[in-house]
């Protein structure tokens, strides 16, 4: 099987990329593909040329991101995208790349190149997030202002149960308990107290004659 030591750039080539690339150059060690005219993404067929050590595909119109599975080219020593149309992260590549080799790209960010910014999905997760935790704080108040009318209502229950006139020191005096009461109260007084003080029974004659009516 022939075995491509290297591909020239600069033939005004166009179009797109084929996707099946690895299956025509499977052996292909550099492959520069640069100075052309080819739009549309970067293949992820790539990845299956796995003797490949430079990738050169800078200075065309490649849209899309970068393949992540181009990582797995432990071989990789080189690989430039420089002044395409690329957009996205750039994967962590084994390679010591510089900021070169990826620049005039429109949208691309990460390592080498300026940090990505938060896309359009971020606002609305945090918005989102927001709205999550400020519902979760407004249940939570809700549940504590309708516990602290539970337990107030619950306590004015209990009272009204413990004294439901309001005065409870009215019970002792009601019924049969005052009856009670005054009957061991009696029941405790002496018979010879008694007789003294009713003179034995007897109507108390007074000792004035005008008291006697006479």
């Amino acid at each position: 099987m022939q075995k491509y030591d290297r591909l020239r750039s600069s033939n005004r080539l166009y179009g797109s990329i084929p996707s099946n690339i690895s299956g025509l150059i499977h052996f292909v060690t550099t492959l520069d593909l640069s100075s052309n005219i080819f739009s549309g993404e970067i293949p992820p067929a790539f990845a299956n040329c796995s003797f490949s050590n430079r990738l050169k595909l800078d200075n065309n119109r490649l849209t899309g991101s970068i393949p992540l599975v181009l990582t797995f080219l432990d071989r990789m020593k080189s690989f430039s995208v420089s002044n395409n149309l690329l957009s996205g992260p750039i994967p962590p590549f084994n390679a010591t790349l510089t900021a070169e080799n990826f620049a005039h790209n429109p949208g691309l960010c990460g390592k080498p190149l300026d940090p990505c910014q938060s896309t359009s999905g971020g606002p609305k997760t945090g918005i989102i997030a927001g709205a999550a935790v400020g519902g979760v704080t407004v249940a939570a108040i809700g549940v504590a202002i309708g516990m602290f009318f539970y337990y107030r209502r619950m306590a004015a229950t209990r009272k009204k149960d413990d004294d439901p006139d309001g005065n409870k020191w009215a019970k002792s005096l009601k019924g049969e308990k005052c009856v009670s009461v005054f009957e061991k109260e009696v029941s405790k007084m002496k018979l010879n107290d008694l007789m003294k003080a009713t003179n034995s029974f007897n109507k108390i004659i007074p000792s004035d004659p005008e008291e006697q009516g006479l």
